[in-house]
């Protein structure tokens, strides 16, 4: 057991899986927005105004750079916002593209897609997806001169502005001279697809044979969407021309389904996402096309997805999964064990050891390999549910720390329910989880174990990881904020407290010195303290030792006189506030403090 004098330096954060008392001497018992990544403590860093929401429900978020993408040309973006907290944009793997990207994010009432042009203007999205034409084209054949006849079949597809081409139309097949002219009749696409998909032109495609038998779909024309009829002149169109163009692509291809959730990218060009129990994907550098044969299936419903290397992780309500391959037509599936669930799709973050993620027993990283609980041996399960809401975390990743906060919980009744007076409200339909503290834990320090952070003054609405830079933003009282490692500027003070210090027997501990530096890049702005709690008891130790002393600290160094007239076995000390501290002493008398 340790004596004085006592010497706290290097500090850490919480392991509320150990007994306070048993709790390395550089640990916390209560650390609360205490930034220890260095050793000292200090405050956490500052939030950057970046964004003030246009639409007060808005709950996530999109930026898209005006110029450099790097931290100190955030402000300057262009922004999209979004009532629902689970929305992730993700960047087109289209090549080629000559504006400012693609976009493309699903919420669960249908895919949506953007360009960076279409953001610039504050334009709506378009529906991703182009839709088949579903009644087959009508043909007839004329003229020609020709004593040979060719079986011959025709399709048509819809194009959109941005060159996405949909799946064919049913075929219609036709024998007549080789040299006749095919007339060609089709079917518009509906008013609201054409407007809500941006379609603006149709392609014709023929069949031709080749010497070795094989039939294939060959272009012919590009249309304005308005135009309905095409003669092909096959005296001139000849298949010796015909031949020279390209083939039919979008066989079995589609739109995705309208309930599709939470894309993600990977690194083959190509997109998934989920609905209920299945993973979709689109077809490489073609985000608008997702063939149905491409869907592979899991047991239980799907939570969320994340990504490492050319791996899918398939997190689910149970059993997760990997999805691997290359291609999405060859995606091989395995179960990971053990089972651990996700519950919540917004915990998921990749990097570059795992994909995070909040699962019932703690902190999960998982791989094709395996999952490992990363926080097993710092916090117990029924400790990890009482910290955060599970259902709704949102998580990011701060200097390889995991960063999260719970969100808010939609509320229990429908707006309408019990239509009562104001002052007599019986029931509350909002839920208030979103005020539960969050949590950063390092995933690289076990000193560091768990820090909380407190939602004082504001609660916090949603926590997201710019895609451009990897910089963590965060959305309080309508305004995202950047987390600026670079500046020290708290917004709200920190408490750290030390472990219960057990000395062999009943002692007096008079004097006690604080080593800090003031957070110079913003005074502070409010008073930082230091106490000294002790008791003698078992009682006092069951019920919280008694606070003994309490003084403002305005000098580094300077030494605290400690009252007398009581004798601890067990003693406590605290610092709050927004000062830097590097080291805490404490010994019997001033001539023993010395000695430290």
């Amino acid at each position: 057991m340790p004596i004085p004098p006592i010497a706290i330096t290097g500090f850490g954060g919480e392991v509320p899986a150990i007994d306070d008392r048993l709790l390395p001497a550089s640990a916390a018992a209560d650390a609360v927005n205490a930034w220890v990544l260095s050793g000292r403590i200090e405050p956490l860093h500052s939030l950057v105004p970046l964004h003030t929401m246009v639409d007060p429900a808005a709950r996530s978020w999109f930026r898209l750079p005006k110029g450099a993408s790097g931290i100190d040309y955030m402000v300057d973006s262009y922004w999209l916002e979004f009532e629902n907290a689970d929305v992730r944009v993700v960047r087109s793997p289209t090549p080629g593209q000559d504006d400012d990207g693609r976009f493309y994010w699903a919420d669960g009432l249908y895919p949506k897609m953007m360009t960076g042009n279409m953001i610039i203007a504050g334009s709506p999205p378009y529906q991703l997806g182009i839709p088949a034409p579903e009644t087959a084209p009508g043909v007839t054949a004329s003229g020609g001169v020709s004593t040979t006849n060719e079986t011959t079949s025709y399709v048509y597809t819809w194009v959109s502005a941005n060159g996405e081409e949909g799946p064919p139309s049913p075929a219609t097949t036709i024998s007549n001279k080789i040299d006749a002219t095919y007339h060609i009749t089709m079917t518009a696409p509906l008013p609201a697809d054409t407007a809500n998909r941006d379609l603006t032109h149709t392609r014709i495609y023929r069949t031709i044979v080749s010497t070795q038998g094989v039939s294939n779909f060959y272009f012919v024309v590009e249309l304005p969407i308005a135009t309905l009829t095409y003669d092909d002149n096959r005296a001139i169109n000849t298949d010796a021309v015909v031949v020279n163009n390209e083939t039919l692509q979008s066989v079995g291809w589609a739109a995705p389904p309208v309930d599709l959730q939470g894309l993600v990218a990977l690194a083959g060009g190509f997109l998934a996402g989920w609905r209920f129990n299945e993973v979709w994907f689109s077809v490489p550098y073609n985000p608008h096309a997702w063939p149905p044969d491409y869907v592979i299936a899991v047991e239980g419903n799907i939570v969320g997805l994340g990504v490492y290397y050319q791996s899918l992780i398939i997190l689910t309500e149970g059993q997760p999964y990997a999805a691997t391959g290359i291609t999405p037509d060859s995606m091989s599936l395995a179960i990971i064990q053990p089972l651990e669930a996700c519950t919540s799709r917004n915990s998921i973050v990749n990097t570059p050891a795992g994909v995070l993620y909040s699962s019932p027993n703690g902190l999960i990283n998982i791989t094709p390999s395996g999952a490992q609980n990363l926080t097993l041996q710092q916090i117990t399960k029924d400790q990890w549910a009482e910290l955060l809401h599970l259902d709704t975390v949102a998580a990011s990743i701060i200097s390889q720390s995991y960063y999260a906060y719970s969100l808010e919980v939609p509320g229990v009744f429908q707006a309408d329910t019990f239509q009562l007076d104001p002052s007599d409200v019986a029931f509350q339909p909002e839920s208030h989880y979103g005020k539960l503290p969050g949590v950063y834990i390092s995933l690289i320090d076990q000193r560091q174990g768990v820090v909380v952070l407190d939602p004082t003054p504001a609660e916090t609405f949603n926590v997201i990881q710019d895609v451009y830079n990897g910089e963590t933003m965060i959305l309080r009282d309508g305004v995202i904020y950047l987390i600026d490692l670079r500046q020290l500027q708290s917004y709200a003070p920190y408490r750290w407290r030390s472990k219960i210090f057990v000395l062999p027997y009943l002692q007096n501990l008079g004097a006690a010195k604080v080593y800090w530096t003031p957070a110079i890049t913003n005074p502070p702005a409010t008073p930082s303290y230091f106490r000294v709690f002790a008791g003698a008891t078992a009682s006092q130790l069951a019920d919280g030792l008694p606070l003994r002393f309490e003084q403002e600290m305005t000098e580094s160094g300077q030494m605290f006189r400690l009252p007398s007239g009581y004798k601890a076995l067990y003693y406590q000390f605290e610092v709050s506030g927004e000062v830097m501290v590097d080291a805490i002493h404490c010994a019997q008398t001033a001539h023993e403090l010395r000695q430290v």
